[in-house]
């Protein structure tokens, strides 16, 4: 009888280490499955504010986009004022004659953070066979570009017929450092 209760006791221990065994691997389970949980929020989490810097980065660009399409837009309104095709030339300042004639309200400009008015916008003067050659159906030369420090990866120019343009770097670097008058 002995040897039968000590077979059952044997049994039952048997039976209780596997419950508890599989009670283990249970709960690691649930652990595992609950710390994958977690990690793919984390990681949900992590790519929503990537998506989110992106975001507010094109919402930047086109802002200021829009603002040297206004500047350009004022500059051709000026240019028209003095004098059919005339813009300001390279010494005159260009801000300076806009704000005089009230083309543009600089109150509520968009000028990117950290960055004043005169340092965001460049302006460039077109020449006189570029203007001719646009008036005969070629290509509008370009009349403002943003200053390359505005943007890592590129940067916005508006051609006279103010139309926007965003370029990437290397190109917009390339672009600028033709358009820059000495």
């Amino acid at each position: 009888m002995a040897s039968t209760d000590e077979s059952k006791r044997r049994s039952l221990l048997v039976i209780i280490l596997a419950l508890t065994c599989l009670n283990t691997a249970g709960l690691i389970t649930l652990a595992w499955l609950e710390f994958e949980r977690r990690n793919e929020a984390k990681n949900e989490l992590a790519l929503t504010a990537v998506a989110l810097e992106s975001a507010n980065e094109k919402a930047l660009r086109i802002r200021s986009g829009h603002s040297a399409r206004v500047l350009a837009l004022a500059l051709s309104f000026l240019a028209e004022e003095n004098g059919i095709g005339r813009y300001p030339a390279t010494d005159e300042d260009w801000l300076a004659m806009l704000r005089e004639r009230h083309l543009f309200d600089e109150t509520s400009f968009f000028v990117p953070p950290g960055t004043e008015l005169s340092k965001a916008y460049h302006y460039v003067p077109p020449t006189q066979p570029a203007l001719a050659q646009w008036k005969q159906g070629g290509e509008a030369p370009i009349v403002i570009y943003e200053d390359p420090t505005l943007f890592n990866d590129g940067g916005n120019v508006v051609r006279a017929d103010t139309t926007v343009l965003w370029i990437d770097n290397p190109q917009f670097l390339e672009t600028v450092a033709k358009l820059r008058i000495p």
